[in-house]
């Protein structure tokens, strides 16, 4: 094995092959403002539209498995209040 992809191997880890960092060309239909907006935002925040849009869309649909949770810790957090 040469010492190019000895040192490429050696380099691999695991997580680089997790969900999370794998990305997947998907084409969609995106309202002109949303994107505008992204963009805008994302100027701002120094970052690349796309990343935020997936920041975005991670936040809204992977964050709504925690939802109940973070309504029952704010149900009982109320009642210790009262």
């Amino acid at each position: 094995m040469s010492t190019l992809k000895q040192k490429a191997k050696a380099n691999v880890q695991k997580e680089d092959f997790k969900d999370r960092n794998i990305k997947v060309r998907v084409n969609t239909y995106i309202d002109l403002d949303i994107i505008k907006a992204l963009k805008h935002e994302a100027e701002k925040k120094n970052k690349g539209y796309q990343t935020l849009l997936n920041e975005r869309l991670r936040e809204a649909v992977l964050s709504q498995e925690n939802f109940e949770k973070r309504i029952k810790r704010i149900e009982r957090f109320l009642r210790i209040g009262k």
